[in-house]
């Protein structure tokens, strides 16, 4: 901003210049220039008051006379970020700033009072803005404050910081007060003015999992104390009326609907939970026929008080067409009222209804949908359709008998409503007349004053237009550089002209948002003025047009006409609601204002008799196909019968099914009345089998000696359908069950085609590939329900590497791995990518091994791009050479070479880890990265030198720290290494666990226990060094509490299952302990000891004694306390599936013949046989759903000589039918106990600084669980530091009393390095011999890690500071302006700001979007790709950066009918690469 010495000094130094213009004696304009747009623009309602927000400057500026005149609000000034209106208080306002100091006003922007937040204002504000308001009469100073607490200024730059939310109720006179720690959001209930159940205290808080990047794990609690004793005091709400969830999304109220958004990790679907109290909920349910609802495809329309409108896209994102859907009152049944709607990639719907009046949609549809679905070529072809009966039947626009199309909001030109406005009836937009929609360039301006009943062509040319005086005055102004507004005073039949004194290009034209002003205001690109401004907000003063003002009359012979809103076919004033909605308004050619400014013109009704459409359908019933008309059919429930049912023929009077529509007014007296209870049959009673008490079972046989492959596609939580759906690939094709094997069959889509393989997606579970030996590829997007074929650009691979990789947050992304120039002597690999589904491929690189996506949500967070991939390339295109890794985040259009002479490299959540040959040492160094840019050289402990490393195995990395198994030695049958454990930036390892068992295609016996923190298991190999010499190998087993700090042996049980003690002393564990079968003996590596549904649960195969036993030899083993105590439960070698979350065991003999199975209900107190089969046979597989959530199981076996196997599933269902009860606010009373995990060696449960309490079903309770319960239940305050909570650092080594100690002739790490691995690290500390666990949260206590502190390099000023009163305005400030300038960071808008009606809620999306920052619309929006909720665009615009990367927001605008906009992302739980082996070759030497 430029310093000024003409006058006014003040103004003309923040870049404004006013100039004013007389125009004819009748429309005043007075122009202002400034140096740049605003970000924001809304005027207080019912004032001339106007406030406007230069970001660029951090200004903002005041109007009192509606835009004729600017000064600029002193407070604050120049350190600005952001800017809030109260959306129920029409006199308040917020000022934010880059500090804890902020601004408000109660007089409309005239003065400003300073106010605390104590913390920095959020900066993420997504799914929930920093500031929520309370929409309850006399509650305007009741705010929730949404803040961070960032450790130091780089969290604040990348958004890493902890959210806390504040409240106050006194507008902040006083400092708020805390109200909640780790939130994602928080909102009153009361926050429309159309809700208004519950207590006005309700809170709904979205609360953070473990991890504020995993969105599965965050949880809904709601609060009507304001969380007075935190978690404790508040409730979290079973949201399908028997459990609560995981994975919210988001929280929004519409109307008087509370809607929850949820998502669980593994899937696209979302689910949405709606409430018209906070208290009561529902699941929104869509027809059946319309399938699965995904998380960026649903979008929230602007909806009537009694009814939800959604939008759900039913294509793929290249030609986005939905299907528009409308609830019950109580927004949980849906009914399809529009199919084929035009939507954009960005979600926005061409949907709007007329302001003011009730049922009356303008809306767009494609006319060529089915083209599009088989046709990738073609172009959408748009016509648009009116309804007025509020979505029953639609209609086309006519005018002069010619079809009409208007452009809307997916293309929408300026900010507001596209086409009406309060004004009564009075409708304009942009379009064309003849088949379909044309170019908006090409388009003229077509008005309504019948609220779209009719139309006429009123100018040509594209123009922004507005309404004023209730619709007297008609404004506009051509959409391309001019110096002429118009103006019409009948109805847009006439226009007159207005000389803007110079010309320019419009960029919004709006007025006050009730419409009944004659001033207006223009904001303008224009040609640079004196002191360089070329940005102008000019104003309209039409107020002198006419010199009279109307008459009130409601005789319809002066001034006002009586106007009904809706008519029928005949002309007739129509019902909707039960009432006829009429206005008084200025006739046409009345030559006079209504000059009634600030008051809208309200409706008034007249009393309709009841018909048919006065009714929806009752609880419990739903309309037969899915249409508006269709007649009401019972949906599965259970009638009072009164007892009169003995038979199905009987009858009994029962409900309806159709109830009146809450809020519809029509008088039932000599009407219809549907709600009378009617005569049913009692053959329509739908009720539950009720529980036999037995187990049964199905057999099915294929051909074969076993499946090929098996998978099952499990449903998630938000998933919708019941269906346990299993895939299996035989020699005879591909088979398909939906409930887990009592039904099976070959779908047609397989006919003739030969499947090689199948992929199921590791990030979709509904999504699954079967891969053919040619360029063709059958998949399933919907847990096979349908199947669809695409093409690929050759043949799958034969070089033995995966043909398909997918991308772990883009559901369309994926890289194709063909060969070309096969067979010969120059056979290679090429790698292909498709950004769309398949439906187009381009080449990715050619003579490369693997290639694979490396963005995930841990990634995303270190600023990774979308678009990286790594990939392992022979170098020089010569398959004689090694191979190098490539990364490259474009496609390869650049590329960068990290590494030549690599063996290898292995993804997981946190880290990348790359086996890199060591000429100079012939042998393999372990390099990582934590953001697939910088890489480190792996430091191994001192004395553990291997001359000559070949392989490495990547076990995990699932709790802040890498796993990494190094092979000591690799003869065949010899094979064991040591486990090593990084430290949290993968770089410096220490031991872990030596001697640890290997076989030969490299996975290592070590397995963590599923759902447990910290606790696993290791075969170690105890006579090494016989076993150099090549003996065999003695094993012996291990197991860790404490994440592999400290390994011990399992304690052996005291008895055997036959009640006899053991022979060995128990007492000495070198000698007598148990020991287990582990990972590298079973067949099928997708199995485990544990279940994470089933805690503190593991089986295993062992025995007890000084060493491993063979599997024939061996008995069965149970513990139900994390591995701390063992029992054995059967002798012999069995195999496990856990059911019901561990409610149910069952086991089945292997590797002999047998014609049971034995189940437990008890977690193995006692067990029952069950026969399966009149034969022996020999069974080689037991499965169930992965969750182990089902009471389903199938037995796979063989019979002896025959080439024949079987499928057996066996049903617990028929045990109970009665579902246990979780409920924490009576645990006395319900079918659970509430366990903590804990240390063998402590008496607190704190594991890993804090403790966790699992809800497990009591034994002895005969009940089912049903859907997963999340785990853990409750999670404590953290605990303070002990010795537990740290390890061995660097070159140290745990003594034999326990402590840690410097290895004799090393040397203490040096930390200070650390400083330049971690950019935003700004203090080191001297080593003392400890460093923390990863995976620790302990707080205060023994800080055995810390001694002397030492600042980073560059860091002193951050580090006094830090040491002194904490981060400070000043450093954000200035990290703020750095970060203005980095790039690659996502950026955000707020969510429900402005007082507008409603908007477009859209459930999905987190993708950046690119648009004109002025074209916008009303939406709000629920989203979770990668992924949530999102909410989209609003009428505001969004122009540039606010602070950081992170408030990155384009310009926002707000006047009558303004929306909410804000996104808000949500991260999925990342997979691993467990077990991925790194750099061994069989007959290759390093």
């Amino acid at each position: 901003m430029r310093l000024l010495r003409s006058l006014p000094f003040l103004v003309a130094l923040l870049g404004v210049t006013p100039n004013h213009v007389e125009a004819g004696g009748k429309v005043t304009v007075k122009k202002t220039s400034f140096s740049s747009l605003p970000q924001e623009y809304f005027y207080f309602e019912d004032s001339p008051n106007i406030l406007s927000f230069d970001q660029m400057h951090g200004v903002v500026y005041r109007s009192g006379d509606s835009g004729a005149t600017w000064d600029p609000v002193e407070e604050g000034k120049g350190k600005v970020i952001d800017m809030y209106q109260h959306p129920f208080d029409n006199d308040k306002a917020y000022i934010l700033t880059l500090s804890e100091k902020h601004y408000k006003t109660d007089d409309r922007g005239k003065t400003w009072q300073e106010w605390d937040s104590i913390d920095l204002p959020s900066n993420r504000q997504v799914p929930l803005p920093a500031l929520n308001f309370h929409s309850g009469k006399g509650k305007s100073d009741y705010i929730i404050l949404l803040a961070q607490v960032c450790e130091d200024g780089f969290e604040f730059e990348l958004g890493d910081c902890k959210q806390r939310a504040y409240y106050t109720k006194d507008n902040f006179k006083t400092k708020p007060i805390k109200l909640l720690d780790d939130t994602h959001g928080c909102t009153f209930a009361q926050s429309t003015k159309q809700f208004d159940a519950g207590s006005e205290d309700t809170v709904l808080c979205i609360v953070e999992g473990s991890n504020m990047y995993v969105s599965s794990k965050r949880r809904l609690y709601v609060s009507e104390n304001y969380f007075k004793n935190g978690l404790d005091g508040a409730i979290e709400p079973k949201l399908d009326g028997q459990s609560t969830y995981q994975g919210i999304t988001g929280v929004a109220v519409v109307q008087k609907f509370v809607i929850v958004a949820v998502k669980s990790s593994g899937t696209s679907e979302m689910a949405l939970f709606v409430s018209t109290n906070s208290k009561d909920w529902d699941r929104a349910e869509f027809p059946s026929d319309h399938g699965k609802v995904e998380e960026d495809a649903y979008t929230i329309l602007e909806s009537m008080a009694s009814s939800l409108q959604v939008d759900v896209l039913t294509t793929k994102t290249t030609h986005p067409i939905g299907s528009m859907f409308a609830s019950n009152s109580k927004g949980t049944q849906f009914v399809r009222i529009l199919p084929n709607t035009n939507r954009n990639s960005r979600g926005l719907v061409d949907w709007e209804p007329i302001a003011n009046i009730d049922g009356i949609i303008l809306a767009n549809i494609v006319a060529n949908a089915a083209q599009l679905a088989e046709s990738r070529g073609a172009v959408k072809k748009i016509q648009s359709r009116i309804s007025f009966d509020n979505g029953r039947t639609w209609s086309g626009l006519k005018v002069d008998g010619k079809d009409l199309h208007l452009h809307s909001v997916s293309d929408l030109n300026n900010l507001g409503r596209v086409y009406s406005s309060p004004a009564p009836g009075m409708v304009m937009g942009i379009g064309n007349t003849g088949e379909y929609l044309g170019d908006p360039l090409t388009g003229n301006l077509y008005v309504s004053d019948d609220a779209g009943l009719t139309w006429s062509m009123s100018r040509e040319g594209p123009h922004k237009y507005e309404f004023g005086d209730q619709g007297s005055i008609f404004v506009a102004i051509k959409d391309e550089r001019t110096d002429t507004v118009i103006y019409s005073l009948d109805h847009g039949k006439t226009w007159e002209s207005v000389d803007l004194g110079m010309k320019v290009t419009p960029v919004l034209l709006t007025t006050t948002p009730d419409s009944t002003s004659t001033k207006f205001t223009i904001v303008a690109v224009g040609p640079a003025d004196d002191d360089n401004n070329s940005r102008y907000i000019i104003h309209l003063d039409f107020s002198e047009v006419r010199s009279r003002t109307c008459k009130e009359d409601k005789s319809g012979s002066g001034d006002f006409e009586k106007w009904y809103a809706r008519v029928d076919e005949k002309g007739q004033p129509d019902c909707l609601l039960g009432h006829k909605q009429f206005f008084w308004r200025r006739k046409k050619d009345a030559d006079c204002f209504v000059n009634n400014l600030y008051k809208e013109q309200e409706p008034e009704r007249e009393v309709c008799k009841c018909t048919v459409e006065d009714y929806e359908c009752d609880i419990n019933f739903v309309r037969e196909n899915g249409q508006p008309g269709d007649k009401c059919v019972p949906k599965k429930l259970k009638y009072d019968d009164k007892g009169k049912c003995s038979k199905p023929s009987d009858t009994f009077k029962g409900p309806s099914g159709y109830r009146l529509i809450p809020g519809d007014s029509c008088e039932k007296s000599g009407g219809e009345d549907l709600e009378k209870e009617t005569e049913r049959t009692c053959s329509e009673l739908s009720t539950p089998a009720p529980s036999t008490g037995k187990v049964k079972h199905t057999v099915k046989e294929f051909d074969g000696e076993m499946y090929l492959e098996q998978f099952y596609i499990e449903r998630s939580d938000t998933s919708t359908g019941d269906d346990e759906t299993v895939l299996m690939r035989t020699r005879k094709g591909v088979w398909i069950t939906y409930d887990q094997g009592e039904k099976w069959e070959q779908p047609s889509a397989f006919d003739g085609k030969e499947i090689v393989a199948i992929y199921p997606d590791p990030w979709n579970k509904d999504h699954v590939y079967f891969i053919t030996p040619k360029d063709e590829v059958v998949y399933t997007r919907d847990r096979g329900k349908t199947f669809k074929t695409l093409k690929t650009p050759g043949p799958p691979n034969g070089l033995g590497v995966d043909a398909l990789n997918f991308h772990p947050l883009r559901k369309d992304s994926m890289i194709w791995t063909s060969h070309k120039d096969c067979p010969g002597t120059d056979c290679h690999n090429v790698a292909y990518y498709t950004t769309d589904g398949g439906e187009t491929w381009k080449t990715l690189l050619s003579y490369v091994r693997y290639c694979r996506w490396i963005a995930n949500s841990y990634m995303k967070k270190k600023n990774v791009h979308d678009n990286m991939i790594f990939c392992e390339r022979y170098a020089n295109d010569d398959l004689s050479a090694g191979l190098e890794l490539v990364t490259s985040d474009s496609f390869f259009t650049q590329q960068k070479v990290e590494f030549s002479g690599i063996k290898g490299f292995a993804t997981m959540e946190e880290f990348i880890n790359v086996a890199v040959v060591d000429e100079k040492k012939s042998t393999l160094k372990v390099v990582a990265s934590l953001d697939g840019k910088t890489f480190a050289d792996a430091n191994f402990p001192r004395g553990f030198d291997i001359p000559h490393q070949h392989a490495y195995t990547v076990l995990e990395s699932i709790t802040h720290a890498v796993y990494l198994h190094v092979t000591v030695n690799d003869a065949l049958g010899k094979e064991y290494g040591s486990i090593l454990k990084s430290n949290s930036n993968g770089t410096d390892y220490v031991m872990s666990c030596p001697n640890v068992n290997r076989d030969e295609q490299g996975y290592v016996d070590f397995e963590r226990m599923q759902g447990l923190e910290g606790v696993a298991l290791a075969n170690v190999v105890t006579n090494t060094k016989e076993v150099d010499s090549g003996a065999a190998k003695k094993y012996k087993t291990k197991i860790t509490h404490n994440d592999g700090s400290i390994w011990s042996y399992i304690p052996a049980p005291k008895e055997d299952s036959k009640g006899e003690r053991f022979s060995c002393n128990s007492n000495d564990p070198e000698k007598c302990s148990l020991n287990l079968h582990g990972y590298t003996e079973r067949a099928d590596k997708r199995h485990t000891y544990s279940s994470t549904s089933a805690v503190g649960l593991m089986l295993a195969v062992g025995n007890v004694g000084p060493e491993l036993t063979p599997m024939k030899s061996g008995d069965t083993f149970l513990t139900r306390d994390g591995g701390i105590s063992w029992i054995e439960i059967h002798k012999g070698s069995y195999m496990w599936e856990f059911g019901d979350q561990g409610s149910i065991i069952v086991i089945v003999k292997q590797n002999e013949p047998t014609k049971s199975i034995l189940y437990t209900l008890d977690e193995g107190a006692k067990w029952e046989e069950y026969t399966f089969s009149d034969s022996s046979v020999n069974v080689f597989d037991i499965s169930s759903v992965p969750s182990d959530t089902s009471r389903k199981f199938i037995v796979w076996a063989k019979e002896n000589g025959a080439d024949k196997f079987t499928a057996t599933t066996i049903d617990f269902r028929g045990l109970t039918d009665k579902q246990c009860v979780l409920d924490p606010e009576k645990p006395d009373d319900d079918d659970f106990e509430y366990w903590k995990s804990s240390h063998p060696h402590t008496d607190d449960h704190c594991l890993f600084g804090h403790q966790s309490q699992y809800a497990r079903k009591i034994p002895s309770h005969l009940c089912y669980i049903g859907r997963r319960i999340p785990q853990p239940h409750k999670t404590f305050e953290n605990c303070t530091c002990t010795r537990n909570d740290y390890e061995c650092d660097y070159n140290y080594e745990r003594a034999n009393d326990g402590t840690c100690q410097l290895v004799p002739g090393m040397t203490p790490p040096d930390h200070s390095k650390s400083c330049a691995e971690n950019p935003d690290q700004w203090e080191w500390f001297e080593a003392t011999g400890y460093r923390r666990i990863p995976l620790t949260t302990c707080t205060k206590g023994d800080a055995l890690d810390q001694s002397r502190s030492h600042h980073c390099p560059g860091k002193e000023g951050e580090w006094r500071e830090r040491k002194g009163s904490g981060i400070g305005a000043v450093g954000i400030f200035f990290l703020t302006l750095l970060s203005l300038c980095m790039a690659g960071v996502v950026g955000y808008v707020l969510f429900q700001r402005w007082p507008g009606k409603l908007g477009a809620i859209r459930l999905g999306d987190d993708r950046p979007r690119e648009q004109s920052p002025f074209i916008k619309y009303p939406v709000i929006a629920l989203s979770a790709i990668v992924a949530v909720i999102a909410i989209i665009p609003s009428i505001v615009g969004v122009l540039y950066s606010a602070i950081a990367s992170r408030l990155q927001r384009r310009p926002r605008y707000t006047t009558r009918g303004s929306f909410a906009r804000g996104d808000f992302n949500n991260y999925n739980n990342v997979e691993n690469d467990e077990g991925e082996l790194l750099g061994e070759d069989s007959d290759e030497e390093v």
